[in-house]
């Protein structure tokens, strides 16, 4: 089995990074979508530097998370009004599947083969809400691109629902490993790492917790797992566990 680890975003210069790390999972696309050239720059930049550097997405938010949302605002995207119930939830409208197209786009330029779809908790697991998912994910083109799905909220006390879509659907479930276990069935194992405890956001962690995390990414049954930590003190926390693993 495969462990690939590295950070969500940057934490460091770019050069430094790709030069550390042989992952990386782009957040800047779920904010807000580069132009193309930024994005060959950076593939440019990685093919210099570590030929064996790999590029994960973050989808873009307009699929996701509605206009009201304090990430759009934090993006600065404007939506007219007659529009604002068109985008996020994954919903199969027009203006959701052009953005997607964008996504695909984006991937390609990058020679990604994930992306990771994450619902904000407001995307409860309602009727209207799944049947959105299955009409949306279930027609999409993909070509050749593996899709991630991270929910959240109330989506986390039902379990079976998470299993029945992603098995449905062709999902990879996105969980942090230190909290739960993926309830998919792909080989492809995808682990995103916030923290632990009230401030998970600001926590490190400790030798105890990445060497718990390493034995349990050694008991997965998988071709490869994706470890992505996700928190100011990721930088460190990737580095250490690049060291025990």
């Amino acid at each position: 089995m495969k462990v690939k680890i590295g950070c969500c975003g940057f934490p460091v210069s770019k050069e430094k990074y790709i030069k550390e790390f042989n992952l990386v999972e782009v957040q800047r696309i779920f904010y807000k979508m580069p132009r193309k050239q930024t994005l060959i720059n950076w593939v440019n930049l990685a093919k210099k530097l570590n030929k064996n550097f790999e590029f994960t997405v973050k989808a873009w938010q307009t699929i996701t998370h509605p206009p009201t949302s304090i990430t759009w605002r934090k993006a600065k995207l404007v939506v007219s009004k007659n529009k604002i119930d068109k985008y996020g939830g994954l919903k199969p409208t027009e203006e959701n599947f052009e953005a997607w197209e964008k996504i695909i786009e984006a991937c390609k330029t990058l020679n990604s083969v994930i992306t990771v779809i994450q619902t904000p908790p407001s995307f409860r697991p309602t009727v209207e809400n799944i049947r959105n998912m299955y009409d949306f994910l279930g027609s999409v083109k993909r070509n050749g691109l593996k899709l991630a799905f991270e929910p959240r909220g109330e989506w986390v006390k039902q379990p079976e629902k998470i299993k029945k879509v992603c098995e449905e659907l062709n999902l990879i479930h996105v969980t942090d490993l230190l909290v739960s276990k993926p309830l998919s069935t792909s080989r492809i194992i995808y682990t995103r790492l916030h923290g632990l405890g009230p401030r998970k956001y600001y926590y490190e962690y400790t030798s105890e917790d990445l060497t718990r995390l390493r034995d349990t990414v050694e008991k997965l049954d998988s071709d490869v797992t994706y470890v992505l930590f996700n928190n100011v003190k990721m930088y460190y926390s990737a580095k250490k566990f690049m060291e025990i693993t």
